[in-house]
């Protein structure tokens, strides 16, 4: 079985990831840049086609995705630096914030982000007050981002298999996903635009 790594290194795609730094930064300092905030969609976008070409770059090597070892190069990459920052941040908001309130918040979104569901977690408190008060307010991105890599890979494996009976499916494939959008779509609406949280649904 053929191994896949996703440590070659892409200067063009380094050079996006710097933009999307920049932009981010410079919308976070309240100067004057209108849509700064799509830096966080440039992450979104750049992951996506890491992924998905490291992905294929296997299939195409091994007629599979090994699915134990994609997930623990996950794991080693994200999970230690998350376990550092959710502990580091909860600490101090235990020292820092209100305990009539402001601490069970902050609780409460310490275990949406290591659960990896923090979006859905701000979305359902339906309230913007929420995304600039709590300090793990800034997961949600990275919530969107793990569900991504959990959900993906199995996605892309079945179309990879069924490929080559593909015009046999691709109708219910094709409504399937119609269906998917149009739930989340009615689901989701109800969230404030401002929250920024619906954009991905």
């Amino acid at each position: 079985m053929g191994s896949t790594t996703d440590t070659q290194f892409r200067p063009d795609i380094q050079g996006l990831r710097g933009l999307a730094v920049l932009l981010v930064v410079i919308y976070h300092t309240k100067l004057a840049l209108p849509g700064g905030y799509l830096g966080v969609d440039i992450f979104f976008v750049i992951s996506g086609f890491v992924i998905t070409q490291m992905l294929l770059r296997e299939l195409e090597s091994s007629n599979t995705i090994n699915l134990r070892g994609f997930f623990s190069r996950r794991i080693k990459r994200i999970l230690p630096a998350l376990c550092v920052v959710t502990c580091f941040t909860l600490f101090l908001s235990l020292i820092i914030l209100s305990p009539f309130g402001d601490q069970q918040k902050a609780i409460n979104a310490s275990r949406a982000t290591t659960l990896f569901f923090a979006n859905i977690h701000f979305l359902l408190l339906d309230t913007y007050t929420e995304l600039t008060t709590n300090p793990f307010r800034q997961m949600w991105s990275l919530s969107i981002e793990e569900q991504f890599y959990l959900i993906f890979p199995f996605f892309l494996l079945l179309i990879y298999k069924l490929e080559r009976n593909l015009n046999k499916y691709y109708l219910t494939i094709a409504w399937s996903l119609i269906v998917l959008t149009a739930i989340s779509v009615r689901y989701f609406k109800r969230a404030r635009q401002e929250t920024l949280l619906a954009r991905p649904f």
